[in-house]
């Protein structure tokens, strides 16, 4: 999630002599709600970087970085840094890491040394965490000691845990009065209660098929229907829970594979049937074991679900549909190896590969055109590669799959498919345009994407950063039809997988195009601004 954070310069800038020397620079920390001075604080000195404003996925090959810890009034202090522009951030316990942006979330202005004379009066300002806190009790308001506390966000379409602060883990636990404390950097959140957590720790005296299945706040049995939390800097939100006695069942199971049981430590999720897959969403408490590679969940409302299980010695995953009616005991998930994955590149023009990624599970350098494999290969995963840092003379004329253009939902790695990429220079269409807010005024630093509508290849979707004066331009994209985005906040393509609400904000917002070869084309676009892309970007 994107933290909103505040660098303030309040220094001179000098001409650049002759003979650069090296320069210091001192500054201090302070409580951005309040305007104390933060002793202790980490300030990280990061560069130096080629230019002033600093791109989203600017390489970070050969610089260098400095760390200092501030004194009792919060004053740091570089020594001996040499010319050039230069990323500047701070961490405090109980702080959002901060201080890389001066005023802009996509284009942080970075801070130019450029003269022999100490840069003075650097402030960064770190903003407190917010704080979500409660009590989780039974039905006769009865304290729950040992709940788990998860809190939950939104991404891209997908639920994912937030972590705690300083390395704290992932979930919280309630004391022997129930309580719980969670901080958390401003946002909104989903957060859950499960009691008992694991099956060490089942409840004595529980009638058997009744248990305290997990609470999504206020009171829903999965994340669609929970309520949104506000966290703001600095305050404390309150979310207490009742958790009360329901029809419950315990599913006991292992893994298996093609050479019998697998004896490896499972991870496991589970999600009631028709949500995305994800591994990390907890609908009953897990329990695994290292041992012996099994698994029991209990306390789970009746319903029809899917499990996932994954182990990473040796690699693979598996998913399976289960209607769970009451409990089940000697469950079998069958895991599916990864296997290799074989690749053909194939260029046209003239195509510099420096930096080009392809980015499936995860990202693999492409380094020459020809045959290449790739790893994590599985059946059950829907694969949605996307090519980042491509030149920008390049554009993905194609990418496909067992003979098949991948398209925006991505593809299934069944049978022995392979890999077709072709990336290519040759009659490259050019697009320029100018981003503007509501009123007309030109926008400063706009992300604009572009996405194809013409059932061309998805990896051909491109982004940009606009300059200060909201221009735009892409240099090279496939020749074809588009719609246009521009936003106030960095998003990836659009896909479904975002969630209808995006989508849908998407292609309201977005502008039909149109590119063709030797044609420059060119568009005006108005600014999707943060509080639009907020409403929507937390429904999954």
């Amino acid at each position: 999630m994107l933290s909103r954070v505040a660098l303030v310069l309040c220094a001179s800038v000098w001409t650049l002599p002759a003979l650069a020397q090296n320069v210091s620079i001192a500054g201090r920390v302070i409580n951005q709600n309040t305007g104390a001075p933060l002793r202790d604080a980490t300030v990280l000195l990061f560069g130096p970087f080629p230019n002033r404003i600093e791109p989203p996925g600017a390489s970070v090959e050969g610089l260098t970085r400095s760390t200092v810890a501030t004194a009792d009034r919060g004053e740091f202090t570089f020594r001996n840094v040499a010319p050039g522009n230069y990323e500047l951030r701070a961490a405090h316990n109980g702080f959002e890491e901060g201080g890389e942006y001066y005023w802009h979330p996509l284009a942080p202005e970075l801070l130019a040394l450029t003269s022999a004379q100490p840069v003075k009066g650097v402030v960064i300002k770190l903003a407190p965490l917010g704080v979500i806190a409660g009590k989780v009790v039974d039905e006769t308001g009865a304290p729950l000691a040992g709940a788990r506390i998860t809190v939950w966000y939104a991404a891209d379409g997908e639920w994912a845990r937030s972590a705690q602060p300083e390395g704290a883990g992932q979930f919280a636990s309630t004391n022997d009065l129930g309580e719980y404390r969670v901080a958390r950097p401003q946002g909104a959140y989903i957060i859950s209660a499960a009691y008992p957590f694991g099956v060490g720790s089942l409840e004595p005296d529980l009638t058997p098929g009744t248990g305290h299945p997990v609470v999504y706040y206020p009171n829903a049995s999965g994340p669609d229907k929970a309520q949104f939390l506000t966290v703001a800097s600095g305050k404390t939100v309150k979310a207490d829970f009742t958790l009360k006695k329901g029809p419950a069942c315990r599913v006991n199971g292992y893994l298996t594979g093609d050479q019998g049981r697998v004896l490896s430590n499972p991870g496991i999720g589970i999600v009631p049937k028709g949500s995305p897959p994800s591994g990390l969403l907890m609908v009953g408490s897990i329990s695994t074991s290292a041992q012996d590679g099994s698994f029991s969940i209990v306390d789970l409302p009746p319903g029809a679900y899917t499990l996932t299980a994954s182990t990473n010695n040796p690699l693979a995953r598996g998913v399976q549909d289960v209607d769970v009616l009451g409990n089940l005991d000697g469950l079998k998930i069958r895991l599916e190896l990864a296997k290799p994955m074989p690749g053909m590149l194939t260029l046209e023009g003239d195509v510099n590969l420096k930096g080009t990624l392809l980015h499936m599970v995860r990202e693999t350098p492409l380094e020459a055109a020809g045959a290449f494999t790739l790893t994590r290969a599985a059946s059950t995963i829907r694969y949605r590669p996307e090519l980042n840092g491509l030149a920008e003379n390049a554009y993905v004329k194609s990418l496909r799959y067992g003979g098949a253009e991948i398209g925006g939902d991505g593809f299934w790695a069944t049978g022995n498919g392979t890999l077709e990429i072709t990336i290519s220079s040759l009659g490259a269409a050019r697009l320029t345009g100018t981003v503007r807010d509501a009123s007309g005024r030109p926008v400063r630093y706009p992300w604009v994407t572009v996405v194809p509508s013409d059932g061309g290849p998805a990896a051909s979707a491109k982004g940009v950063l606009g300059d200060a004066e909201g221009k735009f331009v892409f240099e090279a994209l496939r020749p074809g039809s588009y719609t246009a985005a521009a936003w106030a906040e960095l998003v990836g393509e659009v896909r479904e997988s975002h969630g209808a609400a995006f989508t849908k904000l998407y292609r309201e917002r977005g502008k039909a195009v149109a590119v063709a070869s030797g044609t420059p084309a060119s568009v005006t676009l108005t600014l999707i601004p943060a509080r639009d892309i907020d409403a929507v970007r937390h429904k999954p």
